[in-house]
Formats: structure tokens, C-alpha cells, sequence
């Protein structure tokens, strides 16, 4: 219109070039089988109770290693997601969700059950000291776990499995 107009000698967009769409990778979800075979195979694995709460909840990583005791309320079988734990130069620092909102998720009964039995163990395995930060997931020492290590565990749990479909540990929010 500009150079119709006279306003100016040519149209300066003739020479910007288009930017190519992007190529998204698809997300691969596993099905109800899969989820099942998946919590059958990783029942006694140390992180067991934070995979199936992945898989229950569609909450993400760093907000199940960010959750506190004090946000999980098992007599209404409920739980708050208010904080995420991410590394920040390799120190666990803790911040708001990405939604920068809380939010309140539903546990099914065998949910609750599992989190009331990690509870108790969690306690005798610390031996009566408190977690870091009342985290519901540390390590043996109570502290903080990595995220990257939790990956990295997932990883090695799906391999071992039966389940022949890979998935990220981010698939299983989506599942």
C-alpha cells in the first residue's frame, strides 16, 4: 500500500525471509497396560511412589521433588503444588510453578494408601530427622533430590521394564 501510495521506493518485506515452521516432536503417551506393567515392574524401586504420582497427577518433575509434606493433605486426598525444585549452578533452588500458580490435585484412594505407607518409610529411613525443607522426596540423607538424577533413574526403570514403549520422564505427565 506504502509504495502504491508513493510513500516509499519499495516494499521493504520482499527482502525478510520467512521463517521455516517448526517441527514439533510428537509426544508418545503409554496407555492404561503400559502404566500398569510400568508400576508393576518399579514396586520396589526407590522411586516408585514419585513415578506413580508423575503418572497419577500430570504433575511435573520439579514440583513433585518441590513438594512438602505440608502441601499433601491425606485425609482428603489431596495435594497443593505451590513450589518446583530446579538446580540454579547446580544448587537445589526452589520457585514458583511455571504456571506461577498453585494448584490442587485429586489422589485416588491406592494413591493415598501408597503415599501414607512412603510417609512412614521415609520416616524410619531418616531415622526421625526431618526432611529437607519437609520434602516428601530426598534422598537417603534427606536431602533434595537432582532432577537430572531422577531422569536419569526413569530411564534406566523404563529399560528394565516390560513395557517396550520409551516415553521421557515429561511423557508420563501426559499419560
Amino acid at each position: 500500500y506504502a509504495v502504491g501510495m508513493g510513500w516509499i521506493p519499495s516494499n521493504p518485506m520482499t527482502s525478510v525471509k520467512k521463517p521455516s515452521a517448526r517441527r514439533t516432536k510428537e509426544m508418545t503417551v503409554w496407555g492404561a497396560d503400559e502404566v500398569a506393567a510400568f508400576l508393576s515392574a518399579t514396586e520396589s524401586h526407590p522411586l516408585s511412589v514419585l513415578f506413580r504420582l508423575a503418572l497419577y497427577t500430570g504433575a511435573r518433575r520439579g514440583e513433585l521433588l518441590g513438594l512438602r509434606w505440608g502441601d499433601v493433605d491425606l485425609g482428603r486426598g489431596r495435594l497443593a503444588i505451590r513450589q518446583n525444585l530446579v538446580l540454579v549452578d547446580g544448587v537445589p533452588t526452589f520457585g514458583t510453578p511455571k504456571s506461577h500458580e498453585a494448584r490442587t490435585v485429586d489422589l485416588d484412594e491406592s494413591t493415598v494408601t501408597v503415599l501414607r505407607r512412603w510417609q512412614s518409610d521415609q520416616h524410619d529411613q531418616l531415622d526421625g530427622l526431618k526432611p529437607f525443607g519437609d520434602l516428601v522426596f530426598t534422598r537417603a540423607d534427606g536431602s533434595p533430590l537432582r532432577p537430572d538424577t531422577v531422569s536419569w533413574w526413569f530411564r534406566k526403570a523404563v529399560e528394565e521394564s516390560t513395557v517396550h514403549r520409551r516415553i521421557s520422564f515429561h511423557e508420563m505427565r501426559h499419560t
